[in-house]
């Protein structure tokens, strides 16, 4: 293999190991995300209910 045979396997080598690891973080991010989303979706009936009760509660302060 020349040289410059060489410095490229070595570049794209190095370019894979740092896509590899991108692609770790995504992954961690992406569960991270879901997590979030189940708790979000988990609050949202709370927070309506807390909603529908102030609103209520408006028209008895006028």
């Amino acid at each position: 293999m020349k040289p410059s045979g060489v410095k490229s396997e070595k570049r794209l080598r190095k370019q894979v190991r740092r896509l590899k690891e991108l692609r770790a973080t995504d992954a961690e991010e992406i569960v991270q995300l879901k997590a979030d989303v189940e708790a979000l979706v988990g609050a949202l009936p709370q927070a309506t209910t807390e909603n529908q009760l102030l609103r209520q509660q408006l028209p008895q302060r006028s």
